[in-house]
């Protein structure tokens, strides 16, 4: 049996990692393990997951010998565990509940576990298909110390490229798995939840700089807002280390890529891409151009499954685009889209305070 690699890749859909679902912080981690586990080669079917507790305790740094009792019990309870899915059927958004576990097994510190098959598309589809997935490395997650630090880590991670995301208290409730009627007053809600959740994570992981922003409406928060950005993380000696991209040396640099360059080789080897191909795409535009430039060509072999001008050859297309740069955002582009955004931003904040005001003023609140 191998041992648990704290650098497993775990590929989500972004429907799963946004799911609706409440564990405790031991089945977390046992579904996080299981996740790792599974490889591209895997195809419409799961294997079975077999792992030691002691390497689990191990990567999420939690020494307690007591814990390893608790396990019999967790495994138990996982069968019964269920996460709501948002899906779309006939253009109606409906939340459906699936199985996270179709078999478990814990004996002498050792588990077993085989996910259900309704999570396939949710996990080994995604896959294949590249697009709309949440990714992170098995002790990005592990290291959280609580469950509900786990979730935000997710939702944050799921949101990474806007460095934003505002929801209402009630939506952050339910994405952070609270169980229904548990700490329902705003206060306690802030202090024993999302406070300590917030701050587990920019402790642990690489996601910091988390702004909390509250949006009253007669002095009843409603929303809430984070903003937030990455750090560059580095060991030495035992501590993390943070600091400007540009202060660090190239090589560490490619070797923190590492994890990301090989999901983008392989999500294009299944066009025949050649990983020297690949990477000679990432040499020459960068990581980011080299993604756009799949994307884009994935986009239009899509867009032009049914029309009167399909690709022919998928793989040669996706080659010829990452070869010319067919797709990469210009400079220039990126920051009119940047523009364009901040511009919406504006305008969003513009029509709460309209909402805000209109609120107040049917509400009877005088405004100074």
């Amino acid at each position: 049996m191998e041992t648990l690699d704290r650098n497993l890749s775990i590929v989500k859909s972004n429907k799963l990692a946004l799911g609706l679902y409440n564990l405790t912080l031991n089945e977390s981690r046992l579904i996080e393990v299981a996740c790792s586990k599974l490889k591209n080669t895997d195809i419409n079917i799961f294997p079975t997951a077999k792992f030691k507790i002691r390497d689990v305790l191990e990567i999420a740094n939690a020494s307690d010998e007591s814990i390893y009792s608790e396990f019999e019990n967790t495994t138990n309870r996982l069968m019964d565990r269920k996460v709501k899915i948002e899906t779309i059927v006939e253009q109606k958004r409906q939340w459906i509940t699936y199985h996270w576990v179709d078999t478990i097994k814990y004996h002498d510190g050792v588990v077993e576990l085989k996910l259900h098959d309704n999570m396939i598309p949710f996990l080994l589809e995604v896959r294949k298909r590249r697009k709309y997935f949440t990714t992170y490395r098995l002790g990005d997650v592990l290291s959280l110390p609580t469950f509900y630090s786990q979730r935000l880590f997710m939702i944050l991670k799921s949101n990474l490229n806007l460095e934003s995301i505002k929801l209402s208290v009630e939506e952050w409730r339910n994405k952070l798995g609270l169980e229904a009627g548990k700490y329902r007053l705003y206060g306690h809600f802030k202090s024993r939840v999302l406070l300590p959740a917030i701050e587990h994570v920019r402790r642990h992981s690489y996601i910091e700089n988390i702004n909390f922003i509250e949006e009253k409406v007669s002095r009843k928060v409603v929303f809430i807002t984070l903003n937030f950005n990455t750090k560059v993380q580095l060991k030495c000696d035992d501590k993390l280390i943070t600091d400007e991209l540009l202060t660090i040396p190239h090589d560490e640099i490619k070797q923190l890529n590492k994890p990301l360059e090989e999901e983008f080789i392989q999500s294009v080897a299944v066009y025949k891409i050649s990983r020297k191909n690949a990477l000679a795409a990432i040499e020459k535009y960068g990581f980011d151009g080299a993604i756009e430039c799949r994307n884009y060509a994935l986009a239009d072999i899509e867009r032009r499954k049914n029309s009167n001008d399909p690709v022919h050859t998928p793989g040669a297309y996706l080659n010829r685009c990452l070869v010319d740069g067919i797709g990469k955002v210009s400079d220039e582009e990126r920051a009119e889209l940047a523009k364009l955004e901040t511009e919406k931003q504006a305008q969003r904040q513009v029509e709460h305070g309209k909402f805000v005001l209109r609120s107040n003023v049917l509400s009877g609140n005088r405004i100074l």
